[in-house]
């Protein structure tokens, strides 16, 4: 990342500008409703940070890489999870770190389950639609 070395990437916090990517928004309707974010553009950014960063650190996102840590992003959600809900030690964070760790664990989830898709070249959207969005009432 910018010729950076792996050290200082990973002091970088998760709001350094080095992360922020503008995803355009929606303003048309496809199908039976109405998405506020592209997903394969969110996927594309998704991927342009995640690939900087593994780059950064020397990490080769193969097939084992992609589902490792989508479990590992799974445990961190529900250890935050846990914790929300007072089944898990505090550790003196304060309720309101534990929400916002709570939906960065959320988030994180999302992003490796669109990482982990467009690895293996499947369209999330296509599959949301015909799994899911298929069903809802004309």
């Amino acid at each position: 990342m910018d010729g950076m070395d792996a050290r200082s990437v990973a002091k970088r916090p998760s709001w350094h500008p080095a992360y922020r990517i503008s995803i355009p928004h929606r303003s048309a309707p496809r199908g039976p409703y109405t998405p506020v974010v592209d997903l394969r553009q969110l996927s594309d950014a998704i991927e342009s940070v995640s690939s900087r960063y593994a780059a950064s650190l020397g990490i080769e996102r193969d097939d084992i890489w992609h589902i490792l840590k989508l479990q590992e992003e799974v445990g961190e959600l529900t250890q935050a999870f846990l914790t929300r809900s007072g089944r898990a030690r505090t550790r003196g964070r304060t309720p309101s770190e534990i929400e916002a760790d709570f939906r960065e664990e959320l988030a994180d989830v999302l992003c490796q389950v669109l990482l982990l898709a467009r690895h293996h070249g499947v369209d999330v959207e296509a599959e949301v639609q015909r799994k899911w969005l298929s069903r809802l009432p004309d």
